[in-house]
């Protein structure tokens, strides 16, 4: 069977079902759209000849290396983006196998890259601080207050670019300080929770809100919702009035990144901060959290011994005089 006919119809049940199979969980839009835009890019890399049976694991593996390489663009990806890549071959290995076209999965074996030295960038508190005064210097009283709304959610409340995008007039509750995420990653649906001061900055925002055609509470213009370059944009440009030198860093994921640490420094455990992030692995909740210079000065102090001079001789004559087993000699 060709490999086109067979990608044609997985993405024709993406784009209807939001399910690689059956009994599979029903995916987000991004996921989809995501799913949608990798494996093109697989299936253009292959010749139109192709046939299922001309997919083998080594070849797979040829493709994702030289998709992290970069040779399309010049520059290797991301870790993640390799990871995400390699999702979207296995989503679409998932339908073929459940189809029963294929007997084994090719991508059971892909090696991937390590992600442990990947970069995670991090809004520091300070930098947070700034960027919530330079949004009143921004040009234009309503870009400020927009600005500072997107951080409401943003730094204050840790939600994914997406979820942002994505929010609804209707998902804020004032009166509960909530804010209700129903399509959060996986279609997860969660609630998220504000200060009555960052509350606040969001009503202010929503009363100079243009009367856009659409529900969505951030807008790019009276007609259109804002997208995620206009997102990034704004990000960047208020950490440049802000004075932040490294802009490099300053994104929206590096702002949920940010809130993340935060809590766990201001005493949150994981499990609270697992379902702050709408994390479904606690794994993935411990790779957002940065131990910073603060944190690991702070260990020093930690480590010292906190017992009394006349508790350590306690515990020297007990240790002493406890009988010491010979090892057993083989």
């Amino acid at each position: 069977m060709l490999l086109h006919t067979v990608a044609s119809q997985f993405l024709t049940r993406l784009s209807t079902e939001r399910s690689v199979t059956t009994h599979s969980k029903r995916l987000s839009l991004r996921t989809v759209a995501n799913y949608r835009a990798h494996l093109l890019r697989w299936i253009a890399s292959l010749p139109t000849s192709a046939t299922l049976a001309d997919v083998t694991p080594a070849r797979l593996q040829v493709f994702l290396d030289h998709f992290g390489q970069g040779r399309d663009r010049g520059h290797p990806r991301a870790p993640s983006s390799v990871y995400q890549m390699a999702a979207s071959l296995r989503a679409f290995a998932r339908f073929v196998v459940a189809a029963g076209w294929w007997l084994d999965d090719p991508t059971r074996a892909l090696r991937l890259p390590d992600p442990g030295n990947a970069r995670r960038d991090m809004v520091l508190d300070w930098e947070v601080t700034e960027m919530w005064s330079a949004c009143a210097r921004l040009p234009g009283t309503n870009d400020g207050l927009r600005a500072r709304a997107l951080l409401c959610v943003l730094a204050y409340g840790g939600l994914r670019r997406q979820e942002v995008l994505d929010l609804e007039l209707g998902d804020i509750d004032f009166a509960a300080k909530r804010i209700d995420v129903r399509h959060g990653k996986g279609d997860k649906a969660r609630s998220v929770f504000l200060t009555k001061e960052r509350m606040d900055a969001l009503r202010d925002y929503l009363r100079v809100r243009p009367q856009a055609p659409h529900a969505f509470v951030f807008c790019a213009n009276e007609r259109f919702r804002l997208g995620a370059h206009g997102l990034a944009a704004i990000v960047r440009a208020v950490a440049k009035i802000a004075g932040i030198a490294d802009l490099s860093r300053m994104h929206p994921h590096a702002l949920r990144r940010g809130c993340a640490t935060r809590l766990l420094r201001n005493g949150a455990d994981l499990a609270s901060i697992k379902a702050w992030l709408g994390h479904a692995h606690l794994r993935t909740t411990e790779l957002y959290l940065l131990t910073d210079e603060a944190q690991l000065r702070e260990c020093a102090a930690l480590a010292e011994i906190k017992l009394p001079e006349h508790k350590l001789s306690q515990a020297k004559q007990e240790s002493n005089g406890r009988r010491r087993i010979p090892a057993r000699r083989t």
